[in-house]
């Protein structure tokens, strides 16, 4: 275990505190972290739909696998998957709110832990445009990594931008906290965070697109649709993907 601390508190007044309460402490059954298990192989790509009879909406989601942030390639994944859906002006969310209206937003992110990250692609829309909704998220993707990959002026707008709002992150004491508490969690670097800046400023267009290329593909993600089956599916089916209808615990419908 690990206590962090954070404040207007100098470690001469805090030390004495901790060693009062803590100081006798001895913790059972003490085990090292394990990684997170590997995800295993399915028939790919999918989509999984859940019924939600009456929905105005439907949420969309499109998983993937990718690497660790300890991959070298890591911070021209963070740019490029900024250019495509990791901002407001991103290439994503301006196609499915600004130029179609199907959505407020539409946003891309990773998630990292201890094993391999997982890529997601998000939006809520108009339970008419849904499908529509999808086949546009699927050409932003494939234009991305093939017939249009981004541009040196896309990447050297957000390796600017990610590296003059970095510093925000940090504004509040608990972010501060946060970003130690990771550090320490999932075994990065002691100056993972001081070597942030560095590594952005590396990022070139050609890096940016090999990334993506690198670790999106279309053929191997997994599509999630909660939504109304009977009005969304017509339109999910149009797409080719493989649908397989799941009840609102994840429970697969086909194998009963």
């Amino acid at each position: 275990a690990i206590l962090l601390v954070g404040g207007a508190v100098s470690a001469d007044a805090l030390v004495p505190l901790l060693e009062a309460r803590f100081g006798t402490w001895k913790p059972e059954g003490v085990q090292d972290p394990k990684p997170e298990p590997a995800i295993a192989p399915g028939e790919r790509p999918v989509l999984y739909l859940v019924d939600k009879p009456g929905a105005a909406q439907s949420v969309v989601r499109a998983v993937q696998v990718v690497g660790q942030r300890t991959d070298p390639d890591y911070y021209d994944l963070v740019i490029g998957n900024t250019v495509l859906g990791g901002a407001f002006t991103s290439r994503v969310n301006m196609n499915l709110r600004e130029e179609k209206g199907y959505t407020y937003g539409a946003r891309c992110a990773f998630n990292y832990r201890y094993g391999p990250g997982l890529w997601s692609c998000t939006t809520s829309v108009e339970t008419s445009v849904t499908g529509p909704a999808i086949a546009e998220l699927q050409g932003e993707i494939a234009a991305a990594i093939a017939s249009e990959p981004l541009t040196a002026e896309e990447v050297a707008f957000y390796r600017e931008a990610e590296a003059r709002g970095y510093a925000g992150g940090f504004e509040v004491t608990s972010a501060i906290l946060d970003e130690k508490a990771a550090i320490w969690r999932y075994g990065l670097p002691s100056d993972w965070t001081e070597r942030y800046l560095a590594g952005v400023a590396r990022v070139k267009t050609a890096s940016a697109n090999a990334a993506l290329a690198k670790r999106l593909k279309p053929a191997e993600m997994t599509w999630l649709v909660v939504g109304d089956a009977e009005k969304v599916r017509p339109g999910l089916e149009a797409l080719g993907l493989r649908i397989v209808m799941l009840d609102r615990d994840g429970g697969d419908l086909t194998k009963r």
